[in-house]
């Protein structure tokens, strides 16, 4: 059977030249006919993505079958079915059992933690807070720096718009305390953070808050994982366009930033920290802390740099959490630099490290252990600790 006029031409145009055949190494097999040939995954791609009708032949010998003719519905629309549309060809979407943690959900970015799947969890809490007779009190809606985030956030906002749900969103990336302060000081009805805090950069997170502003407790992330259960996993939850939700009037951006430092004053005495003379080398990975802590005691005299502000969603190759060997080169530069202490936060800022003057790191429960001790023998306070 000879070759097909012009197919190699349309072939090449496509960057998908034709392969010449390899030459077989030990026995010989009899050649099958073309038309019998399985095809090839690139040939199976090609047929599936391209959407040029003149770029496939109707030949059987040519590897790019035509498109099935486009719906009803799609011929009728304002594309006139240009190809977009395939007919009765779909493919399926993988199938993810999505169970939450401690304090949430997280997988691999692509791999598990998809659009499709973020939305899923979204509509779950959407469907619990329904339940609970709170959609009404909207719904905190947060991101760190990881690849995407922001992205995801969005979606979730379109999924919760979609069940009618406000969502009150801060502008950019904010520290994970942040939403769990701004879920109880707004009375919303829950909050949620994509963030996968201290693990590796090829994950991402679906973090909820209940309305305290603490992590949601098994009982709330059980009924969650209950109403998401009743759907099929391939099945597409509703969402509504970000744009027409603002329109709407179902999304509020508001900054964090004045209430929250007005927070932390009420508790801490920050003009006593600013006017302190010293040096302080903090270090918040590439995450969600950067920039909060310089914001909030600068102007007196003491001297605050930070490293590593920028975003990078690869975290510098290391895990963002403060821990050795992840901070080592922080841990080098305090006695180079001659702070007088250090503080390290992981990726979303809900996990901290300091150090001494000679780069002897504390850890995160003997910072806590130190607090408690503080407020116990320095302060006289006594109570219940949360």
């Amino acid at each position: 059977m000879g070759p097909i006029p012009d197919c190699e031409a349309r072939c090449a145009d496509r960057r998908s030249p034709v392969r010449p055949a390899r030459r077989s190494r030990g026995r010989s097999r009899p050649a099958r006919a073309a038309a019998d040939r399985p095809l090839g995954q690139a040939a199976r791609a090609a047929a599936l993505l391209t959407t040029d009708p003149g770029r496939r032949g109707s030949d059987p010998r040519c590897p790019r079958p035509s498109p099935p003719a486009p719906c009803a519905s799609c011929a009728g629309s304002p594309r006139g079915g240009d190809g977009d549309c395939r007919g009765a060809a779909t493919i399926a979407l993988p199938v993810t059992t999505i169970r939450f943690g401690t304090d949430g959900w997280r997988a691999a970015i692509a791999e598990e933690f998809t659009f499709h799947n973020v939305r899923r969890c979204a509509r779950a809490v959407a469907d619990y807070l329904a339940e609970q007779g709170t959609a009404d009190r909207a719904v905190v809606v947060a991101h760190d720096r990881r690849f995407a985030s922001e992205h995801f956030a969005r979606t979730c906002v379109e999924v919760l718009a979609a069940h009618g749900i406000r969502s009150l969103t801060p502008p950019g990336a904010v520290p994970t305390q942040v939403v769990s302060f701004f879920t109880r000081e707004l009375g919303a009805g829950a909050g949620i953070v994509i963030t996968a805090s201290h693990n590796p950069w090829t994950d991402n997170g679906f973090k909820v808050k209940a309305d305290t502003g603490g992590a949601a407790d098994p009982t709330m992330l059980s009924a969650i994982e209950a109403t998401m259960d009743r759907y099929p996993e391939d099945e597409l939850p509703p969402r509504r366009d970000y744009d027409d939700a603002v329109a709407a009037g179902l999304v509020e951006t508001f900054d964090p930033y004045p209430r929250f430092r007005d927070q932390l004053a009420a508790i801490v005495d920050l003009e006593r920290i600013r006017a302190a003379n010293g040096k302080v080398l903090v270090e918040p990975m590439w995450g969600s802390g950067a920039g909060w802590f310089s914001r909030l005691l600068e102007g007196g005299s003491l001297t605050i740099r930070e490293l590593h502000t920028e975003r990078n969603p690869f975290f510098g190759g290391v895990n963002p959490e403060p821990i050795r060997p992840n901070i080592d080169e922080w841990l080098d530069e305090i006695p180079r630099w001659g702070a007088d202490i250090g503080i390290a936060f992981d990726g979303d800022a809900d996990r901290v490290g300091m150090a001494t003057e000679e780069g002897v790191f504390v850890n995160q429960l003997q910072v806590y252990g130190l607090l408690y001790w503080y407020l116990l023998e320095v302060r006289g306070e006594i109570g219940p600790a949360v």
